[in-house]
């Protein structure tokens, strides 16, 4: 049973929409986020010494205006 919507516009809407999920991409999720994989790992390794909470605290920490 087909589920209609009495405003014409919001009704063509609807319609879109569902078509447009109908359509969506349907390739394996592994394969749709290769490209993001790569870029990330093109990024390098990160560095062993970084202190995150010490950056943290430098950035926020009061400036003497």
């Amino acid at each position: 049973m087909p589920f209609t919507i009495p405003d014409e516009r919001a009704n063509q809407q609807a319609i879109e929409t569902t078509t447009h999920l109908q359509h969506a991409e349907t390739r394996p999720l592994a394969e749709r986020l290769k490209a993001l994989q790569e870029r990330y790992q093109s990024m390098g390794t990160p560095n062993p010494d970084f202190d995150e909470t010490a950056f943290l605290d430098e950035m926020w920490a009061p400036t003497d205006a």
